[in-house]
């Protein structure tokens, strides 16, 4: 599995595409990019996976592992990242958040 950033591209954050609400999933760090962000496994498919950088995570959430439910708004990144098959990945600016 490779995962990984490119560092030649700016991490500017394109337009609102969706807004989400109440989503689960599990915080995690990519050491790559040393960025945080929320993994969202797709019910019933581990191998469908979004990958939510968010932009304003609060530092008592920024602990691998941990289970939360969040709300946002998701733009595009304009940074590429390499990520495994079957993953998307988005920024997040995080309107609501909890512990599950």
């Amino acid at each position: 599995m490779i995962v990984g950033c490119r560092d030649d591209e700016e991490n500017k954050n394109g337009q609102d595409i969706q807004l989400i609400e109440n989503v689960n999933g599990t915080v995690m760090y990519n050491t790559n990019c040393n960025m945080w962000y929320i993994a969202v496994v797709q019910k019933g498919n581990y191998d469908s996976v979004t990958q939510y950088y968010p932009t304003n995570l609060d530092k008592e959430y920024q602990e691998a592992n941990k289970e939360v439910v969040f709300s946002g708004k998701v733009h595009q990144m304009t940074q590429q990242l390499v990520v495994p098959a079957g993953t998307q990945y988005f920024a997040i600016e995080i309107t609501k958040i909890n512990l599950k």
